[in-house]
């Protein structure tokens, strides 16, 4: 046994880090090249989204977000140019355990931000409208009898923030691709 107990720590961490990547430690470089590429892409929609700015009817500037031309480029370059086998583990830990963590993120800061800003009082109200928002349309999605996978996507996507919370529960509720 290593030095208080090395061995057993290297071995909890492989668990661990396999139960996260979903991907042996012995093969955690396979996700390097996917890793890359959408970290690529992300950089590249940032640099996008910061100079890009549509001017509408009176002036009015529409600033498309770097998530939402991550989320383009990423289908343009899916739909257009055959990716490589060797990026699919990486990109698949892109869009599935990263996109979850940096949502996670990005609610606490919201919420955390919020509440600051706005004060405790303000921290039941938005937890009652997050509930009342996904009750609402799962009800509605139960009345009209539909899918109850899509349903859960619509009302997380409807209640929190929109694509990265559809995409991100995709993947927890095991949706299909059609469903998505």
């Amino acid at each position: 046994m290593g030095i208080l107990g090395g061995d057993r720590i290297k071995k909890y961490m492989g668990e661990w880090i396999c139960h996260v990547t979903g991907v042996p430690v012995s093969k955690i470089d396979t996700l390097i090249p996917g890793v890359a590429l959408t970290a690529g892409i992300l950089i590249f929609s940032m640099a996008i989204s910061s100079f890009m700015k549509i001017e509408l009817v009176g002036g009015v500037k529409l600033i498309i977000p770097s998530i939402v031309m991550a989320l383009l480029i990423g289908v343009l370059i899916g739909n257009v140019v055959k990716i490589p086998d060797l990026v699919n583990p990486g990109v698949l830990f892109s869009s599935g355990t990263l996109l979850r963590v940096g949502i996670v993120c990005l609610g606490v800061k919201l919420t955390i931000v919020d509440i600051f800003k706005i004060g405790w009082v303000s921290f039941p109200i938005i937890i009652s409208c997050t509930i009342f928002s996904i009750g609402a349309v799962h009800l509605w999605n139960v009345k009209r009898n539909g899918n109850s996978k899509l349903g859960v996507l619509i009302a997380v996507g409807t209640a929190i923030c929109g694509i990265s919370a559809i995409i991100a529960t995709s993947t927890a509720i095991e949706a299909t691709e059609e469903e998505t």
